[in-house]
């Protein structure tokens, strides 16, 4: 200061700490005001070096009500999101995961067809009716035919059982009765894409039990499906007379495979048409046989064929046939057309003592020469059968083997049937 603030004497020429010349007021009596105004500069100098300034606290608290508000916002919407009660809150927390939640199941994939499926018609009855499906005549055109394949039990010495599964009339799976010629000869056609598969004949009957099995390649089948029918099979028309159809659609199909039942149809004068679909099991099926050229022949254990199954047959060995002939015979026989007049009833235009092989049952049998090896889409489902040419093995000598295979077709095969393929070797 350069005034005393008593008197106003100049004090500049004298020590600030020296009485003021003009009235003699000490230093320490100075002005109480200016005294108070130095302390507030004294203050607000340790308030910048010891803490922050007034505007800093004014944010920091202005921060600080912000956050109360928001957590006080958070609170009340939690509290008052579902309703009164004490509970409220907490179930805020146990409802967000519940909206990433999807709101139900996928819905499951449409089933695809199999590659293969197996049609198997069980039972067919024909509805009661004045209709005279045959002639008061007994038709015997069948029955002819069975009587050559009847005759491979002959071929055989009776304690060989199995051979007599091809016969007619061990095989229908009824007991012998008087018919009346006028029931139909009932028999299942199979026809699809162009293709048509038969099964055997049951003949003068209303119904049967077939339990007869058809193939079918699961791309071959078309969006309108295949027709089942059944038809009195007359000899004098190759299709037979119509009794009853039904169609499967490709949709119906993939349905009946995955459902497994066993269905019933009826159509026009069918009272009942039994049938089931399943998936194929897609196994190749082999089996090795060595049959005693004195056997004659012998049904193939382990193999049952369905109708449009590939087979394929392979035939080796050395045998002769009867005592008196020197000469050993391989799969081809005798190729210059000796002896015919003992070869078998089916095959009597064969070499004599040749390899062959029936594929089927009844009259709906197919006729294999395996030499060495034939493979064809069997049109019908059955057994296979294997021996050697010659009606009366009993005094033949060496051995036969055969090596059987069958498996499920290819499309394009199954569109023909009965056509040989060949074997590759």
């Amino acid at each position: 200061m350069f005034f005393c603030p008593h008197c106003g004497a100049d004090r500049r020429t004298v020590a600030p700490i020296a009485p003021c010349p003009g009235c003699g007021v000490a230093l320490a009596d100075r002005d109480p005001i200016r005294q108070t105004e130095e302390l507030d500069v004294a203050s607000t100098a340790r308030d910048d070096d010891d803490r922050p300034p007034r505007s800093r606290v004014r944010l920091g608290i202005a921060a600080a009500g912000a956050v109360a508000a928001l957590g006080l916002g958070v609170v009340m919407v939690a509290w008052c999101g579902k309703g009164d009660g004490p509970t409220r809150a907490p179930n805020v927390v146990a409802a967000t995961p519940r909206a990433n939640e999807p709101t139900e199941p996928p819905p499951p994939p449409k089933p695809e067809m199999p590659k293969w499926i197996v049609l198997r018609v069980e039972r067919v009855q024909v509805a009661a009716s004045d209709t005279e499906w045959d002639g008061p005549a007994v038709d015997s055109s069948f029955k002819e035919i069975c009587k050559g394949l009847s005759s491979l039990v002959g071929a055989a010495r009776p304690e060989v059982g199995g051979v007599a599964r091809i016969g007619c009339s061990l095989l229908s799976g009824e007991k012998q009765r008087q018919a009346d010629p006028r029931d139909p000869d009932l028999q299942v056609i199979l026809d699809m894409a162009g293709a048509s598969y038969r099964s055997y004949v049951a003949t003068d009957r209303r119904a049967h039990l077939f339990e007869y099995p058809f193939v079918v390649p699961g791309d071959a089948v078309p969006p309108d499906g295949l027709v089942l029918s059944v038809v009195d099979a007359d000899a004098n028309a190759p299709r037979g007379q119509e009794i009853g159809s039904v169609r499967l659609t490709r949709d119906e199909i993939i349905t009946l495979t995955t459902s497994g039942q066993l269905i019933t149809r009826q159509s026009e004068s069918l009272a009942l048409l039994e049938f089931s679909v399943r998936p194929h099991d897609a196994k190749l099926r082999k089996a090795d046989v060595t049959l005693a050229a004195n056997r004659g022949g012998v049904d193939v254990r382990g193999i049952e064929v369905n109708a449009g199954d590939v087979v394929r047959v392979e035939a080796s060995g050395t045998w002769q046939i009867g005592s008196w002939n020197a000469d050993w015979l391989g799969p081809d026989g005798y190729t210059d057309g000796r002896l015919k007049d003992s070869n078998l009833d089916l095959f009597p235009r064969d070499s004599h003592g040749a390899a062959v092989a029936v594929v089927g049952q009844q009259e709906a049998a197919a006729l294999l020469r395996p030499h060495p090896c034939e493979r064809f889409v069997s049109p019908f489902a059955g057994v296979v059968w294997v021996g050697i040419n010659d009606r009366k093995p009993g005094d033949n000598n060496g051995e036969a083997h055969y090596r059987v295979f069958t498996r499920a077709p290819k499309a394009a095969e199954w569109r023909a049937p009965g056509v040989l393929l060949g074997c590759a070797p």
